[in-house]
């Protein structure tokens, strides 16, 4: 009977179709706008269309509109075996699915377990009956029988995806480990600095005009951009909803660096704009101290629940930081970034990210002009200023400090990054890194877009933080000896390979240097032999095989004191033997100092040279042996493991979960020193790790939590200040607040998630202060941590204070009136609130300890 049912609804389905005159038509007004060819980001996604009737006129008919008005990157199939054969093969694209209602109700269940569907739209005429069974699967968007209602959902659909961070693997956001975001920084600075040759424009239009090669009025507008384009106009093409904007952040999604290279002018040209602008308002901040940098801006997007599930493993994790593969907008304005996410939206979870500006300790009112990271407030360059949009430099590194959790008071969830600025270690050096980049000759930019394009694909085969720490240590020799750039980058790898690669380059650049151009080989000969008393053996070697190589002499017939070149000899032997690049030249300089000392009777140096001839010529015996067990061995330290995080947070209950990454990062302080003696599981070791943490937090507190509302700038706060202190700033805060703030009221929903935020720590370091008092007075640190501990709190009370007040206060409309509306605010029942505990520190541990 069910079957006879099934037979007769598709039947109905078909009548419907079949009649000529019920073919839905599209408003043609609202078709004309939305053309989303622009959207199409190299194949990132794809639109398919999957109906048992796909030939009939109605089918027909939506299907040529979409492919010739809206998106030539259309599929249709008339069955779905066809269907998801396609989707299979398709796999690195997201496929967003129109279905029809009989096919979408039979396999809907395999259909949202495909995790290349990113939204499915039911088109039917059955509408009232599709939606019973429709409105139950998180993926689908909602049952159309309307053409132009569908076709402008799957637009928005669609330029919300192109324009959105993925926090999942391989996409906008990448994990980044300290080492492997300075590497894609490096790879980005060689981009930009690599020489553009003369045909680099006529390339990248023509891949322009290739793929929008079936669009008249594309091509047109590719035209338009080759003759009007200038440098200067690269941001604001980049904010134009435009070809530019979308092909040129899929590009850099792809992290292909053969497909990047091919876009490289125009990423150049707006990396160089960005930097541009970045220096310019750096240099405004220093000359007038009283305009504020920017402290923290905003934005709204939907995401997955595996992609919050990620961040919040991240946050949890001992190394939080990721990058951004792309350039990254947000807003100065927390109502626009709101605005992207207005309403639930089924199988999505809408979150609010504020992206707190660090700033280092002594950057006091101006920018960290040391830093690698680059942000501008591109409000005067872009078309949309109502927007007030702040541009992220491409290869942007974050901080994830806090995930919160779901409430029924908000629909969405609170994400906190930190654009993230390593002061104290590589941003130290970064400004010297950057400008020697600049002044590399073209052959050696060259040399380092091909290091890049060898080992950045391959990051973790590599150990980068040791690479790293070693390049550090290094790089300063370089700006004395004046040699290429990508020298010390091959040369801090340290195998045979990049070693013999070091000494191809150095020699190139002796060749190309003025100092080492001589009136005669004799002078040249002294000065090689001065060069050799310094340097790595790499340099030992290249200086020995440059002069042999350009002069017409052999070495020792240049010098007659044959204890000079026995020593001469044997540090080039020295040098070829522990660079493993040529066992046959070490013993040719062996031998030729054995030949100089048993001429001249050094019988000491006679046996010292033996035993290294002995040495070597047993090691060239085993030499294959050696090799295989070296590479095996090379292997295990140069793999990067990321530790598996434990206690990990059940994907169902992660909206109900908080997460804040100091306290994280603490805890696996703490676990890693207990790990090491039993002794560290005492309970002073714990106080000392909750005193870190109150020093760490007091100076977040500082620097933002209260330092940004009261409109002070970076660390005109101190740690040391009492709440007393800082009244004036308050007063003079909320009084602005009031009277400058024109759009103080719109915050509404923002200020109390932070008036809930603040009051629940407040809550849970005062229930710290409990346990202190009741079961560890006695300890001596105890009084320390009390007096941290009572700082934070009279802060935070200051905090609370703050937000109770932006809540309930509303202006009246052009007037400076106010309305205090005390139920605005919900009130936390501390009697019914369960209080947070730290993650490393809680009352059951005060009795473990």
């Amino acid at each position: 009977m069910a079957m006879n049912n099934t037979n007769e609804s598709i039947i109905s389905d078909v009548d419907e179709i079949i009649r000529p005159e019920s073919v839905r038509q599209i408003d043609p007004t609202i078709l004309q706008s939305l053309t989303l060819k622009v959207e199409n980001n190299l194949t990132d996604y794809i639109i398919v269309f999957v109906d048992e009737n796909l030939k009939m006129n109605d089918c027909q008919t939506l299907l040529i509109d979409i492919q010739q008005k809206m998106d030539d990157n259309i599929h249709g199939f008339d069955n779905i075996e066809s269907c998801l054969a396609f989707i299979q093969v398709n796999k690195h694209c997201k496929i967003f699915l129109i279905i029809s209602g009989v096919l979408g109700e039979m396999h809907c269940n395999q259909l949202v377990s495909t995790c290349q569907i990113e939204c499915i739209y039911v088109f039917c005429r059955l509408h009232s009956k599709h939606t019973i069974w429709a409105h139950k699967i998180p993926k689908i968007r909602a049952v159309f029988e309307d053409k132009t209602e569908l076709l402008t959902l799957i637009y928005n659909d669609i330029k919300e995806f192109a324009s959105r961070w993925s926090f999942a693997h391989g996409n906008a956001f990448e994990k980044a480990s300290a080492a492997n975001s300075r590497l894609y920084h490096l790879f980005i600075r060689i981009l930009i600095e690599h020489p553009r040759t003369s045909d680099a424009w006529k390339k990248m239009l023509d891949e322009y005009r290739l793929f929008y090669r079936r669009s008249t009025g594309m091509l047109k507008e590719i035209d338009a951009f080759e003759k009007d384009y200038t440098p200067e106009k690269a941001i604001d093409y980049y904010t134009q909803d435009s070809f530019t904007y979308r092909i040129i952040n899929r590009v850099l999604r792809t992290r292909n660096i053969d497909i990047i290279t091919k876009f490289q002018p125009y990423i150049s040209d707006l990396s160089k704009q960005l930097d541009k602008l970045y220096w310019r308002s750096t240099h405004t901040h220093w000359k007038q101290k009283s305009i504020q940098p920017i402290r923290v801006a905003y934005r709204g997007q939907y995401m997955r629940k595996i992609e919050l599930e990620q961040l919040s493993e991240r946050c949890r994790s001992q190394d939080s930081l990721v990058f951004l593969n792309m350039f990254g907008s947000a807003s100065l304005d927390p109502k626009i970034a709101l605005g992207f996410i207005p309403c639930d939206r089924p199988g999505w979870i809408p979150c609010f990210m504020e992206i707190v500006i660090c700033y280092p300790d002594n950057a006091s009112n101006r920018l960290p002009c040391s830093s690698s990271q680059r942000f501008v407030d591109i409000t005067t360059h872009t078309t949309m200023p109502h927007e007030k949009e702040v541009l992220f430099n491409l290869g942007s590194v974050f901080r994830v400090k806090y995930i919160g959790k779901e409430t029924k008071q908000r629909h969405w969830i609170p994400i906190i990054l930190e654009l993230f600025v390593d002061e104290f270690k590589f941003d130290y050096n970064w400004n010297f890194l950057s400008s020697q980049l600049h002044h590399e000759t073209d052959d050696m930019k060259e040399e380092l877009f091909d290091f890049m394009k060898k080992y950045a694909q391959t990051a973790n085969e590599i150990d980068w933080s040791k690479w790293w720490r070693q390049f550090e240590k290094t790089y300063g020799s370089r700006k004395r000896d004046n040699e290429p750039f990508v020298v010390t980058m091959y040369e801090c790898l340290g195998d045979p390979e990049s070693n013999n690669k070091v000494i191809e380059l150095r020699k190139r650049s002796f060749t190309n240097n003025n100092r080492f151009e001589f009136p005669s080989e004799h002078d040249r000969f002294l000065f090689v032999l001065e060069e050799m008393n310094y340097g790595t053996p790499t340099r030992t070697v290249a200086l020995y095989q440059w002069f042999n190589e350009n002069s017409s002499l052999p070495m020792n017939l240049h010098l007659h004191d044959p204890n000079i070149m026995i020593k001469l000899f044997l540090r080039v032997g020295d040098a070829y033997t522990h660079l493993h690049v040529s066992n046959t030249n070490a013993l040719e300089c062996y031998h030729k100092a054995l030949d100089l000392a048993q001429t001249n009777a050094e019988h000491q140096a006679v046996g010292k040279i033996q035993q290294k001839i002995t040495k070597l010529t047993n090691h060239m015996v085993s030499e294959t042996a050696y090799r295989c067990s070296s590479q095996v061995k090379e292997s295990k330290q140069t793999t990067i493991s990321y530790q598996r995080i434990d206690q990990k947070i059940p994907l169902k209950d992660i909206l109900q979960y908080e997460i804040e990454h100091d306290q994280w990062s603490t805890f696996w302080a703490f676990d890693r020193i207990s790990r090491k003696a039993k002794l560290n599981h005492s309970i002073q070791n714990r106080l000392q790790h909750l005193k870190h943490y109150l020093r760490e937090r007091e100076t977040a507190i500082d620097r933002y939590d209260l330092g940004i509302p009261l409109g002070v700038f970076p660390n005109q706060l101190q740690s040391n200040q009492w709440v007393r202190e800082i009244y004036l700033f308050f007063l003079l805060a909320f009084h602005s607040y009031l009277y400058e703030d024109i759009n103080n009221e719109g915050n509404h929903t923002l200020n109390l998630w932070l008036y809930e935020k603040f009051m629940l720590e407040w809550l849970s370091l005062n229930d710290i202060k409990r346990m202190l008092k009741s079961h560890l007075h006695t300890e001596p640190i105890t009084t320390e941590v009390l007096y941290i501990l009572n700082r934070i709190i009279r802060k935070l009370e200051l905090i609370v204070i703050w937000y109770s007040l932006t809540i309930v206060n509303f202006s009246e409309h052009n007037t400076n009136r106010f309305t205090v509306n005390v139920n605005q605010l919900s009130f936390v029942n501390i009697g019914h609130v369960e209080i947070p505990q730290l993650v490393f520190f809680n009352e059951r541990d005060l009795v473990i300890g």
